[in-house]
């Protein structure tokens, strides 16, 4: 499958985040979740952070493999 079947479906699920976000109250964004391998609840607000932080870090694998390889 190409490349731009995953990335189109990225930017969907992004579409959709984005407008989720948007229209929480903060109350919704204290909500917590309970991840088991954790073993502790997380709220929301922290979970979308850690969500943009690793899109940042797989940008920069990308980046960086791109600039090494002349791509």
């Amino acid at each position: 499958v190409p490349v731009e079947t995953s990335l189109t479906l990225l930017d969907a699920l992004h579409q959709r985040l984005v407008s989720t976000v948007r229209n929480m109250s903060d109350d919704e964004f204290n909500r917590t979740y309970y991840h088991t391998e954790h073993k502790r609840a997380f709220p929301l607000h922290e979970a979308l952070a850690m969500y943009a932080w690793h899109s940042k870090h797989h940008t920069a694998h990308i980046t960086e493999l791109r600039e090494r390889n002349g791509w």
